[in-house]
């Protein structure tokens, strides 16, 4: 399999626009405004910021898709915001930074992104227009300035005091549109080569005679660690894990640098792994379903059902501590744990759904679903009880997913027709099958819920929280239009696209990629990953900050994709690490092959 690499032709969340050449301009933003931040008492407000960068035909669209999104606002500093273009020497590059705006004395509230597709009262707008030189890193100082509240310039002009000026970087002078670029790196010490976005830092590869496929991978601490299933005995760095002649999971623990801190593993079949989660103190919980006992040697568990799901703790030596185990009556019905998070204060939360009356735990409160398809949501204790639970009731079957947002724990899953929460409130689906998206706090009040999608069926392929932030994001396939509670999205074909939930119910999307499915995704602070395969079934891609890198099938040989992870520490906060598993040949830093069974594979991109 050969890396295919093409651009995506607008920055994705902050990433550059091509694949990262052997000479990469870095380009710094530093965004300031004069607009009070939330908070200070000032009527007007900044609500939020959106930049959008690509081409100088491109920044200036009012369809164009925010690269990055953001409410840090603070004594009127926005942030600091990291691209890299590509392309040749003399290429320009245009750059639009947004801001919407509140008036408490309008009662008005207006988004950034709204402002992108239609700047008018409610958005203070700033364009710049450069050519960059290979190699070179630049900061660029952009001001937001209040006197430009509604003053919406033409193409190739930026506001500055009230008045359009060119943006164009060397024909604005100092003293009007602020200084101009600085060599950000002017042979300091310290300050080497850049290691160029999307550039493989390392890869692994792990097998044995049967098969490995790794299915989820979590920062933790500096490094990670990644979950998956096995077939027969295997090694993992050298520490052999059994089977017992059954298959079971696996969960192994690396540092940053890719050495492995410890491997376990679980015997039961047919065992399916969910998820891994780390927690703050390194301890991992793993999500596992589709069996009815599971031996973690010596700490086991079991279902009454023919099929149950098992909570797994392992210490942060990777000791088994106890299995937890989800099930029902047999002959009650079905239903399955199908998401788990774990929040940045380690507050454990579960989503699953079925038809039958089962227990969230053998020892928790039981939720009657009556032979009805439902889904519900538990918080969850380490001692493997049930703080809570909240069920919502459904025309059909669901695959349910559960991320955090702060101090809210989202439940998403698509449905179709009626959802009847157990507190009394009922949601419909437009036509076809829309996505529903509840978000509860953490003592398990319902706080806010809302329906997502267009006329077409759409879907939810993963959630995920972003670490840093009171954000979560959802990967979601659509087709022909998608509608959310702040913004719409449209596109003639199949999309994928990541849509973020705040805290407080407001959403926006970054990333959109046609033609594609959607698949695992991955946040830290600004930094986002999606993983997509095309509709035509060439192989695997994960983009991101900096990154587009295709695994192509080629031949016998196939590849697949099933979790990624941003590292905020340990060697480059930002950069993503993937994991997958492949057979036949896979070309990373270095060709890796199988006997014909099925490997995992680890690999770590540059941010």
């Amino acid at each position: 399999m050969a890396r295919v690499c093409r651009p995506i032709g607008l920055l994705l969340s902050l990433l550059g626009l091509g694949c990262g050449e052997v000479e990469v301009t870095q380009i710094t933003l530093e965004i300031s405004t004069d607009v009070d931040c939330k908070g200070t008492g000032g009527p007007v407000t900044v609500n939020s910021v959106a930049i959008v960068a690509g081409t100088t035909d491109e920044y200036r669209r009012s369809d164009s898709d925010p690269v990055a999104v953001s409410q840090m606002c603070a004594s009127g500093e926005i942030g600091t915001f990291v691209f890299a273009p590509s392309g040749a020497s003399d290429a320009n590059v245009g750059v639009r930074v947004v801001l919407g705006l509140d008036d408490a004395d309008l009662d008005e509230e207006v988004f950034a992104e709204q402002c992108i597709q239609n700047c008018g009262n409610g958005c203070v707008e700033s364009t710049r227009r450069l050519s960059f030189v290979p190699g070179a890193r630049l900061r660029l100082p952009v001001r937001l300035d209040r006197n430009c509240i509604g003053v919406c310039c033409d193409d190739g002009f930026t506001c500055v005091a009230g008045e359009c000026v060119s943006d164009r970087i060397d024909d604005c002078p100092a003293d009007v549109c602020g200084p101009p670029p600085v060599d950000a790196c002017p042979n300091a010490p310290g300050c080497g080569p850049m290691v160029p976005s999307g550039t493989i830092t390392f890869s692994q590869s792990f097998g044995g005679p049967g098969d490995e496929v790794a299915k989820d991978i979590d920062e933790r601490g500096s490094g990670y660690v990644v979950g998956g299933e096995f077939t027969q005995d295997f090694s993992v760095g050298g520490t052999m894990l059994s089977a017992n002649g059954a298959g079971g999971i696996f969960v192994a623990a690396f540092s940053a640098d890719g050495s492995l801190d410890w491997a376990s593993s679980c015997a039961g079949a047919p065992l399916v792994l969910v998820a891994v989660e780390a927690t703050s103190t390194g301890e991992v919980l793993a999500l596992a379903s589709a069996g009815s006992t599971v031996d973690c040697g010596g700490v086991s568990g079991s279902v009454s059902a023919e099929s149950g799901s098992f909570l797994i703790h392992f210490g942060s030596n990777g000791q088994p501590l106890a299995v937890h185990a989800f099930g029902g009556a047999a002959g009650a019905g079905t239903f399955e744990v199908r998401s788990l998070s774990v929040g940045e204060d380690d507050v454990v939360m579960v989503a699953g759904s079925g038809t039958g009356a089962f227990s969230v735990t053998e020892s928790g409160p039981t939720l009657g679903f009556g032979g009805q398809d439902k889904a519900f949501l538990a918080r969850m204790s380490f001692s493997g009880t049930a703080d809570w639970a909240h069920e919502v009731s459904l025309g059909g079957p669901a695959v349910p997913h559960t991320a955090r947002a702060g101090s809210i724990a989202l439940l998403a899953l698509p449905f179709s027709g009626a959802a009847d929460f157990d507190s009394g409130q009922t949601s419909s689906s437009n036509m076809g099958q829309d996505l529903l998206v509840s978000g509860f706090d953490l003592g398990g009040g319902l706080a806010f819920r809302f329906v997502a999608g267009g006329a077409s069926n759409d879907d939810i392929a993963a959630a995920g929280t972003v670490q840093g932030a009171n954000e979560a994001l959802l990967s979601v396939t659509y087709r022909t239009d998608f509608a959310h509670p702040n913004g719409s999205s449209s596109y003639d074909g199949l999309d994928a696209s990541t849509l973020f939930v705040r805290d407080d119910g407001s959403t926006f999307t970054r990333i959109s990629q046609p033609d594609h499915f959607g698949g695992a995704v991955a946040a830290a602070d600004e930094d986002v990953y999606l993983l997509t395969r095309a509709e035509r079934d060439m192989g695997p891609r994960v983009i991101g900050s900096g990154l587009d890198f295709w695994f192509e099938d080629v031949g016998d040989s196939s590849v697949g994709l099933l979790g990624v992870a941003v590292l905020r520490a340990g060697g480059g906060p930002g950069d993503s690490v993937v994991v997958g598993s492949f057979s036949g040949v896979l070309e990373l830093d270095q060709t890796r092959s199988t006997d014909g069974s099925l490997d995992f594979f680890i690999a770590r991109f540059a941010r």
